[in-house]
């Protein structure tokens, strides 16, 4: 039986009842919670590099062995029978507003392609996570189907009643001594037989295998059908490695960028030098910082400002500490300085709010590196606070730092309290 646990980034699971419901950590079964101690454990003795990234074991007094989430959301699969759903933590979210808000912002996503989920109708965003990718690898390869298979011409040998291509002599005597009226031949055929195809029959038997849908596994099946003449790939990498995309193959590009995603589970090589990879755990941090710069540059668009993300022309010193805001908008001589922290504030702690003391030195730097009239750092809305709250910190020198709230649940537009 496959089983589903979804928990929010920064969750802890226990399998001790009793502690789990003191101190608030989520519990599950002791089998299921060694299934993924075991998950980690093999991945810190393997190449996979960055497992601490998102999994952490740990232990209490009173409670034993914990596993810690990181800031790291998406999806890993655990076992052929467990998946691990790990969501935003977004204030009053349910379970499906947490999915919903979590594809709006992976959509955003720079190094993610948004033909992910080119014609996928609206109900995805109530699937598991896992499902809506499933959903939009099936919309990839009915395209690809509708766009044609590839073929190519590969050499067969075959031992035959009639003469076709070329005799392979030392196998003919060897097969046939006694069967004169047999030809063993080798021949071209022109077929589906090639890597592109066998990886993604191979990732179609996988998804079948791993999928908790049955409307998904009935249209993985029907896809099935145009491989019915490709083998499955019995070595992978190699075939990964054979793959030649060239200008009549760039069809096949997505669904085999997400074909590497699925069979060879490269979830742990995202954002750690391969920027383009797709994968199935995203860190929040870019997430959000994406998310709010896609709705600041719809909103300057309205208003005339230009905007440049990511923005990377100074340094705090020279050639040294290079300084890159999230967001620069211009117009004219004015200058807007942004910066996106995923980061849940606290209203009742201090008057400062849990804010950073390193963030307000990162933002006062930008305020002076770029001349700004006005400098923003905006974090996700929590209890307490409100999306009409005016919070601001004025230095002794006239810098002014705007705290905004964005409720990710509203998919609403960045306004700056600064007058356009």
């Amino acid at each position: 039986m496959k089983r589903l646990i979804t928990v929010t980034e920064h969750a802890v699971l226990s399998n001790h009842a009793q502690a789990s419901q003191q101190y608030g950590y989520h519990y599950i079964e002791a089998a299921i919670f060694r299934q993924i101690e075991q998950f980690i454990e093999a991945r810190e003795t393997s190449e996979d590099a960055g497992i601490h990234d998102f999994l952490t074991l740990s232990s209490r007094r009173g409670v034993g062995k914990m596993i810690r989430v990181k800031s790291y959301v998406g999806v890993l699969q655990i076992s052929d029978d467990v998946q691990l759903e790990i969501l935003p933590k977004i204030h009053r979210a349910s379970t499906v507003d947490a999915r919903k808000a979590f594809l709006h912002m992976l959509r955003t996503l720079h190094t993610f392609s948004y033909k992910m989920f080119y014609n996928s109708t609206l109900h995805i965003d109530n699937l598991p996570i896992f499902e809506v990718f499933i959903h939009a690898y099936i919309e990839i390869i009915q395209r690809l189907v509708k766009h044609g298979l590839k073929c190519t011409y590969n050499e067969v040998e075959d031992n035959l009643y009639v003469m076709k291509g070329k005799i392979n002599f030392s196998k003919h005597l060897q097969k046939n001594f006694v069967h004169q009226e047999r030809f063993f031949v080798q021949y071209d055929e022109y077929n589906a037989n090639r890597p592109e195809n066998r990886l993604i029959k191979t990732t179609l038997h996988y998804l079948i295998k791993h999928s908790s849908s049955n409307e998904h596994v009935k249209q993985l099946r029907l896809l099935l059908r145009h491989f019915d003449h490709v083998p499955h790939s019995r070595k992978i990498k190699q075939d990964f490695n054979d793959v030649s995309l060239q200008r009549d193959m760039k069809h096949y590009e997505l669904a085999l960028s997400w074909a590497n995603v699925f069979l060879q589970q490269q979830s742990f090589s995202a954002f750690q030098g391969q920027h383009d990879a797709p994968a199935l755990l995203f860190p929040m941090e870019k997430l959000f910082e994406s998310y709010v710069g896609h709705l600041v540059q719809q909103e300057a668009r309205r208003t005339g400002w230009h905007i440049n993300l990511q923005d990377n022309r100074y340094y705090l010193f020279e050639r040294s500490f290079a300084l890159r805001p999230d967001i620069v908008l211009t117009k004219g001589t004015r200058t807007i300085v942004m910066d996106a922290k995923w980061k849940l504030l606290s209203k009742t702690t201090s008057k400062q709010h849990q804010i950073a003391q390193a963030d307000m030195y990162q933002m006062y730097a930008y305020a002076k590196k770029y001349n700004a009239e006005a400098v923003y750092v905006i974090y996700p809305l929590v209890e307490g606070f409100d999306v009409a709250d005016s919070i601001q910190f004025i230095s002794d020198d006239g810098v002014i730092v705007y705290v905004q709230f964005l409720d990710i649940l509203e998919n609403a537009p960045v306004v700056l309290k600064q007058s356009y």
